[in-house]
Formats: structure tokens, C-alpha cells, sequence
């Protein structure tokens, strides 16, 4: 799991952001939420260019160096990734691991292109691997990697990266293994106009294809009344091959033609879900109820709650969420002038199960 993550000078980080999963209190309700006392779920909160999509492409970016990642995102997210106010040259990021009782923190920067400068791993306050790219030195204090030779490493590739795919074995707690392995079981997607991702697989296909080639109609259509959507799939044979259809009285049509932009949105989140969510550790999702009723939010949020394999952080400006039957306050961050702080710690009161934390954050109590 991720115990906390730091950014700065990245996009509209200029000064270090830290998002802290470890900042859990000792609430006797939802207690599946918490999982080896970090926050295994997370609402984020914040106005309108605070920085939530931001976050998650920071949360991200460890994927696009240390994995063979595939994206769909749009292009200008990674023209300006330095702080346009900062007058610094680079972008610094760190996370820390929690990996069973080992405690591991990887941390790197990287330069206006997004290519890296330096990577380090440190265990209990020792750095144990360092790498500097800009005078290509390194120092290496992890025991079963002492004969690592880098020389054979193309200029741009991570070292970490590097050393995970070209050594044979690693013991089950080597800190490279456990860093690489985790970020390539991390997710990051949302839907407002296309279907945009980030994380390490092969190119996602076409959902229709998806959907009817591991024979999922009727699965996809139990997932859609589950949620109360009358959309009914089935398979449409068209000059071009089969596509999903979806029967209206006794007429088909395309699926994506015709249903609404929730039901779009639901059929994204049955796309991921199915494909990915058993292979995965981390899930980031951006404004993950754009298009949906406070209903499916909710129950989608319920859903996900339940899911204590995966770590998960939801972006939302859905007020309605905010409610101790299915969150917690230690659960709900804001993101506010690039302070990133749960409810627990934006108050000085003490909040119970009983208390209406909707209306203690409508009348801007977490402010």
C-alpha cells in the first residue's frame, strides 16, 4: 500500500503536496475503510482547479518509467508538467511503501521533459540505492544486487526498471521488486469526453469487442440492473462484424448510440472492473461520478468500499458522499491551496458517527 505521497513544482503543485494515508483515527465505524491503520479509501475533495486531476497524474507518473505503460490521456497534460511560477528545474516525487512490516521509500526527480535526473530507495532512513543520471553514478548497498552491471542500460531507461527486468531472482522482499511490482498494478481512468487512462497493459480494446468476445452480455446487463438502468445489451451483427447492440421494443441499435452518457460512463466502470480490478493494488479515479445520480454514486462508492484489495482514491464535488453510513472523515480529504488534508484534521470538533458531516462541510466547517 501507499503510506504517503509528496510532489512538488509539478503542474499546479509549486510547493511540496502531501497526501497522507496514514493520518487514520480510531473510529468505530467503517473500519473496512482502514486497512493495516492506513486509509485504504479515499474521497478528494476541492474547488474547481485545486489540483485533484493534478494529483492523480503525480500519484501516476511512477508508472510511466518503471512500467511498459499505455495511456489515453490528452497531450497537454504533459507539455507544462513543471510549476509555470517556481523558477525550479525540477519535478520532485516520493512515495512511501508500506510492504507488510518493511517500509520503503522511493524517490526521484525529474527535469521539464519528464525525463529523470536521479532515483533513490531508502529503508529506514538509510539510502540503499541511488542513481544519478546526470553523472551517471550510482551507489548500490542491497546485498543480492551487489554484481548488478548497468552498463548495458539504454540512456533513458529507469535503472530500477533495468535491474527488475534483467535479474533472474529476487528474494521475496527485495525493495526494487516491491517498488516495480506495485507500479504495475496501478490504475488511474476517468470518463468525461473519451475514455482516458494510465497504467501498464497492453492498448484496452474496444468495449463492445470486450464485452462480447469473453461472453459478458448478459453478466454486463445484471451489472446494469444492479444499478436501476433499463438499457438491455445484445449482440448486433452489422456489415462490419458484430458490436454490442441494444434492444428497444423489438428493434436494435448500436449500444453507444443510443444510451446516455451514465450508462456510458457505468459500461467504462464494467470495462475496468472486469479487466483489471483482480490485478491491481492502487485505483485512481477522476471526477468518478461526473454523470451519475447521488444513487450510483453511492452505491458505486459501496461497491468499491468493499473491495479491500485495492486502494483506492475518488475524486468528487458530490457533497452527498460525505456520510458517516458509508465514508469516515479520516476517509475525506480536501485539496484546497495545495494543502491536502482529511476531515478529521480541518476541525478542532470532535466528529461522531452520529453527526451530519454533509452539513458540517455545506457550512464549511473542513475550510
Amino acid at each position: 500500500m501507499i503510506k504517503k505521497f509528496s510532489v512538488e513544482n509539478f503542474r499546479s503543485f509549486k510547493d511540496m503536496a502531501v497526501l497522507d494515508f496514514s493520518t487514520s483515527r480510531d473510529y468505530d465505524f467503517n473500519k473496512h475503510l482502514i486497512k493495516n491503520d492506513l486509509i485504504n479509501k479515499a474521497l478528494i475533495y476541492g474547488p474547481n482547479s485545486s489540483g485533484k486531476s493534478n494529483l492523480g497524474f503525480a500519484l501516476m507518473d511512477i508508472t510511466a518509467h518503471l512500467t511498459d505503460s499505455t495511456l489515453n490521456q490528452p497531450y497537454f497534460h504533459f507539455r507544462y508538467p513543471i510549476n509555470l511560477e517556481s523558477g525550479k528545474n525540477e519535478i520532485l516525487f516520493e512515495y512511501v511503501f508500506a510492504f507488510g512490516n518493511e517500509e520503503v521509500t522511493y524517490k526521484y526527480a525529474k527535469d521539464q521533459t519528464l525525463s529523470l535526473l536521479r532515483e533513490e530507495i531508502i529503508i529506514n532512513n538509510k539510502t540503499v540505492f541511488f542513481y544519478d543520471y546526470i553523472n551517471n553514478t550510482f551507489s548500490n548497498e542491497i546485498e543480492e544486487l551487489k554484481t548488478i552491471n548497468l552498463e548495458n542500460r539504454s540512456e533513458k531507461l529507469s535503472a530500477l526498471k533495468y535491474i527488475r527486468n534483467n535479474t533472474l531472482s529476487f528474494s521475496e522482499n527485495n525493495p526494487i521488486k516491491l517498488v516495480v511490482d506495485f507500479a504495475n498494478q496501478m490504475l488511474w481512468f476517468r470518463s468525461l469526453r473519451i475514455n482516458e487512462y494510465i497504467g501498464p497493459d497492453t492498448l484496452p480494446e474496444n468495449m463492445s469487442s470486450f464485452i462480447l468476445k469473453n461472453d459478458f452480455v448478459e453478466d454486463f446487463n445484471e451489472f446494469l440492473r444492479k444499478y436501476n438502468v433499463n438499457d438491455i445489451a445484445v449482440p448486433m451483427q452489422t456489415s462490419n462484424g458484430p458490436i454490442l447492440g441494444s434492444l428497444k421494443g423489438n428493434k436494435v441499435a448500436p449500444f453507444f448510440d443510443v444510451c446516455s452518457t451514465g450508462t456510458s460512463s457505468l459500461t467504462l466502470l464494467y470495462y475496468w472492473k472486469k479487466k483489471k480490478f483482480n490485478n491491481i493494488q492502487f485505483l485512481f479515479i477522476d471526477e468518478f461520478d461526473a454523470f451519475y445520480h447521488t444513487k450510483i454514486s453511492k452505491a458505486i462508492l459501496n461497491e468499491l468500499n468493499k473491495i479491500s484489495s485495492i486502494q483506492c482514491v475518488l475524486t468528487t464535488h458530490n457533497v452527498y458522499l460525505v456520510d458517516n453510513s458509508i465514508m469516515r472523515p479520516d476517509c475525506c480529504f480536501i485539496l484546497k491551496d495545495g494543502v491536502i488534508k482529511n476531515f478529521s484534521d480541518r476541525t478542532v470538533k470532535t466528529i461522531r458517527e452520529g453527526n451530519n458531516i454533509t452539513k458540517m462541510m455545506l457550512a464549511d466547517e473542513f475550510e
